[in-house]
């Protein structure tokens, strides 16, 4: 029997078995990717099958815990003793004992100690590890799972933040027996006005179906093949959002593919396109009808060496149906600019005004196309069409 959120500790969460999931492999990018490599060590890979699970033991002041009797396979004692993983019992045992705080929207758990039972190896802590507890995190179903942020010294550079992965979720955590946690490791951020709550948003870019649009669809489907190497099949390339403080303006930075390589508008750089070669796109917004449009007006290469380069003219909008926050409610992105061959920016192949890519909040998965309307001047998704938009 499962247990909601009520704020009090005790009766949430004493007795409990909860079971552990690692995120997606390339949701975070290599943060993500060595959590589920350091998991599958540590259940021996296990995990694809049978999850592990530990219990939770609440003090009856409800200010501290521990959780404790960890096990893999169903049934072996797990241990972070490596030599002991599988029969850690007794002094071997793994435990992870911390102190319970209150924070907005809930209560927080804060590691507190070694993860060795017997307290036989100091530099073995889960210092700093942290979860939020709250009624939409209680684990209770598959879609309300726990969030657990490894900070610690136990945790390998490139998952606690040291390297990558700061302030990234490394592991989701579901009350046993209700099934796989389902949906975003991020809740989806919905447009409501203001730009600036899109700060920090990743997105990811999907591209139009090859032959939704004859040729220029082909050959937009073949440009985001290229800019990601292949990779797009199994990992969908993303790009951050970041408005200016005054909303007025956006640039798109951190363009990946593969979940950790750099996008770079230069191909030799392509895969590590960092500083000067990194790939940005900046532009100012516009009110419309229902919310912005963002509009490109400046060079794509952020070392600024490349005034040709440049995504002037590219335009896309942000309303109520079209923030990428669920799959039917994906953006389009609209290539006009020179830094797009002809075939895709409107200059060849009947590519006027006809979306080159989509995209949606990371972890949302991709787009579920909506038939357009074409009776009307309005897409399927409520806002302008693309002929009015250009306008």
């Amino acid at each position: 029997m499962t247990r909601e959120y009520t704020g009090d500790m005790v009766k949430d969460l004493d007795g409990i078995v909860y079971e552990m999931h690692p995120v997606g492999c390339c949701d975070q990018g290599c943060s993500s990717c060595c959590a589920n490599g350091m998991f599958c060590f540590l259940t021996y890979g296990s995990h694809l099958c049978v999850s592990p699970t530990f219990t939770m033991h609440i003090s009856e002041d409800g200010k501290s815990g521990v959780g404790k009797e960890a096990t893999i396979c169903g049934c072996l004692p797990m241990s972070p003793i490596p030599c002991c993983n599988g029969c850690g019992i007794g002094p071997c045992a793994f435990v992870s004992p911390f102190d319970i705080v209150d924070a907005e929207g809930g209560k927080k758990w804060v590691g507190s100690g070694q993860v060795c039972a017997a307290g036989l190896c100091p530099c073995m802590n889960n210092v700093g590890d942290w979860g939020l507890h709250s009624p939409e995190t209680d684990g209770s179903s598959a879609e309300k799972f726990h969030r657990m942020y490894p900070v610690s010294a136990f945790w390998p550079p490139c998952v606690n933040g040291m390297l990558c992965g700061k302030d990234q979720p490394a592991f989701k955590i579901v009350q046993q027996g209700v099934g796989k946690p389902k949906g975003p490791i991020k809740a989806p951020v919905e447009w409501k006005g203001d730009v600036k709550e899109f700060g920090a948003i990743e997105m990811e870019m999907y591209p139009i179906g090859c032959c939704e649009t004859g040729c220029q669809s082909c050959c937009a489907h073949s440009l985001l093949c290229f800019m990601s190497c292949g990779t797009m099949y199994c990992c969908a390339p993303s790009f951050t959002f970041y408005p200016s403080e005054d909303g007025k303006r956006m640039v798109g930075k951190n363009a990946t593919f593969a979940g950790c390589f750099k996008i770079s508008p230069l191909p030799c750089f392509q895969g590590c396109g960092f500083g000067p070669c990194a790939f940005t796109s900046p532009g100012a917004f516009t009110e419309i009808d229902g919310g912005l449009k963002w509009t490109g007006d400046g060079q794509i290469v952020a070392g600024g060496c490349c005034p040709c380069l440049t995504n002037a003219g590219d335009w896309n909008t942000i309303t109520a149906s079209n923030d990428g926050s669920s799959q039917n409610k994906y953006g389009e992105f609209y290539p006009m600019s020179m830094a797009w061959p002809p075939c895709v920016n409107g200059m060849m192949c009947n590519s006027k005004d006809k979306p080159g890519a989509r995209y949606t909040q990371k972890g949302v998965g991709p787009p579920i196309i909506v038939p357009t309307i074409t009776k009307t001047n309005e897409t399927a998704t409520g806002g302008p069409s693309a002929t009015e938009m250009s306008r």
